[in-house]
């Protein structure tokens, strides 16, 4: 019993340590912005704040035609391609580009209604 209840009393200490560690602990991207489009706030090797370009593509949303002619699954994809090419892009219409755009929003989606 008295083991049980060191180790648990080891625990708590532990923890509570660890709580107040982190209360002190200030992240290098609380207040730092980052300031192309696309770019999120990383910590460096030497623990300051960095900015890099996302590397993945969340599926979802509403097809877009962005102002470079191409089509994106959303706008998270397109920020993601001009980040990695340092081009501003922005929503043209919502659909694929050569097509008719899509008008309506339903549920805060983008609809092909004609």
């Amino acid at each position: 019993m008295l083991c049980y209840m060191t180790v648990w009393y080891f625990v708590v200490v532990s923890v509570m340590m660890l709580e107040m560690f982190c209360v002190l602990c200030v992240e290098p991207c609380d207040d730092f912005k980052c300031t192309f489009q696309g770019e999120l706030c990383v910590e460096s090797i030497d623990g300051g704040p960095a900015c890099g370009c996302d590397t993945g593509i969340m599926g979802g949303g509403a097809k877009l035609c962005a102002s470079n002619g191409q089509t994106y699954y959303n706008t998270y994809a397109m920020d993601v391609d001009a980040c990695h090419h340092k081009v501003p892009l922005h929503v043209v219409h919502y659909g694929e580009c050569g097509k008719k755009p899509s008008v309506g929003v339903v549920w805060g989606e983008f609809s092909p209604f004609q």
